[in-house]
């Protein structure tokens, strides 16, 4: 499996809502992309580059009833593991972690010398297998 990045001008969770529509169209339409997630913000893929985006952009978008999990995706950088990401990123959202059904996920595709970084709803992810 590959990756593909679109940059857009577009409203990437209109996008993915209307990617969910012709999904129920024309499922064909969908046998390569798989998976789309939008993204919000891009960074240097550092700890720390990512640490200050998190603390700066996406803590702000978490409110403090809201519940949030952590999903970290790499390719082509191999430095740290996934629980030492998460556990260095994660240390200063203090909000509540609820990792089957959280209000926000905070979404993190490291690609190599950059990574793309999100808050999401669960539904602003499109995937063509789970629908």
């Amino acid at each position: 499996m590959g990756i593909a990045v679109a940059h857009t001008s577009l409203d990437t969770r209109q996008v993915i809502h209307h990617c969910r529509k012709l999904l129920h169209q024309e499922k064909v339409r969908f046998d390569f992309a798989v998976k789309w997630v939008p993204v919000d913000y891009w960074c240097w893929t550092d700890l720390e580059s990512i640490k200050q985006l998190i603390d700066e952009k996406v803590l702000p978008r978490i409110q403090a009833e809201e519940t949030w999990a952590m999903q970290v995706n790499k390719r082509r950088w191999q430095t740290y593991h996934t629980i030492d990401i998460i556990t260095a990123l994660a240390a200063d959202i203090n909000r509540k972690v609820n990792l089957s059904q959280p209000d926000k996920i905070v979404w993190i595709d490291i690609i190599g010398n950059e990574t793309a970084v999100s808050v999401l709803k669960p539904d602003e992810i499109f995937s063509a297998i789970c629908e």
